[in-house]
């Protein structure tokens, strides 16, 4: 797994791979017993809502924005609207 720098990042915009706008970083948070690490996405893609984006789900973390390896069609059959067990 690739481990991305994800200090400053918040109010930083995230698209999907086929470069539709998912929203903007919220913040980061770790989940307490895996310590996987989530972007918490405030989102404007499909409607208002937060998106957890597992950390491996990142493509690149540029100076502009957030790109993941995910693209619009791939987020329909993902459940990222809830917080992970662990994520308070």
């Amino acid at each position: 797994m690739t481990e991305h720098d994800f200090s400053n990042v918040d109010g930083r915009p995230v698209d999907t791979y086929d470069d539709e706008r998912l929203g903007v970083v919220e913040s980061v948070v770790t989940d307490a017993g895996s310590g996987r690490r989530y972007l918490v996405v405030a989102g404007t893609l499909y409607g208002t809502g937060k998106y957890y984006v597992p950390e491996e789900e990142v493509e690149r973390v540029g100076q502009y924005r957030i790109l993941l390896g995910t693209t619009r069609d791939d987020l329909r059959e993902l459940d990222w609207f809830a917080p992970p067990d662990g994520v308070g």
